[in-house]
């Protein structure tokens, strides 16, 4: 006999995607471009796929959004928020082997990390409603991140490597659930009132935004 609970026949029909007012658990997220100089405030949710990342550097793909309204979801979805977490990616151009004549102290994938996730807050709001205004953002961990173990076999001409893991961790900020109803506008934006915090490395960053939770569709 399987552990694992049995779905009975007659019920299958409710896990069925095609069916009128469906539910299902779900993400809305949304994505922007971290200056490597800082800013004092940085806007999320506010721009659809297909309309410009803020550094006005591309159009927003579906990697970026999902919104497909400015700041709201479709008229025929509601949302019950329950959970938030932010995602930070440091650039790709980072320098990081000793060949790597650019590569300095300061270049380091961990610094970037420790820099956005150590200041700043983050402020949300439904209908001018405030629903969060807290920081620093590492109150806001992802749920899932890249981890891994590190071995050294020889050493460069300066008998020197470096080693680099880091990640934010924590439990989930402890958000009270809330309703978003279709046609309703959410802002979201990160703030520094204390000050532009630099990327140590001198390079932008990216910054993901995820608000989860159950969808609900009425078709």
């Amino acid at each position: 006999m399987s552990a694992r609970q049995r779905i009975p026949l007659e019920q299958l029909k409710n896990y069925n995607p095609a069916e009128k007012n469906k539910v299902k658990f779900g993400f809305i997220y949304d994505t922007a471009i971290y200056a490597a100089a800082g800013q004092d405030s940085l806007s999320l949710c506010a721009v659809p796929e297909g309309g410009q990342l803020n550094d006005n550097s591309r159009s927003k793909t579906s990697e970026d959004t999902n919104l497909q309204a400015a700041g709201t979801l479709p008229a025929n979805q509601a949302m019950l928020v329950t959970g938030i977490q932010l995602i930070f990616t440091p650039s790709s151009a980072i320098g990081h082997a000793e060949t790597d004549a650019t590569c300095t102290a300061a270049k380091l994938l961990a610094n970037d990390v420790a820099a956005f996730y150590n200041h700043g807050l983050l402020h949300l709001a439904l209908k001018g409603v405030d629903i969060i205004k807290d920081g620093p953002l590492m109150m806001f961990p992802p749920q899932s991140g890249v981890k891994g173990s590190a071995a050294m076999v020889n050493t460069d001409t300066d008998n020197n490597r470096t080693i680099e893991l880091i990640n934010c961790e924590g439990k989930p900020y402890p958000i009270e659930p809330f309703s978003w109803m279709g046609g309703e506008v959410i802002t979201a934006k990160l703030l520094w009132p204390n000050g532009k915090v630099a990327l140590p490395s001198g390079l932008t960053g990216r910054v993901k935004l995820r608000l989860h939770g159950d969808i609900y569709e009425v078709k």
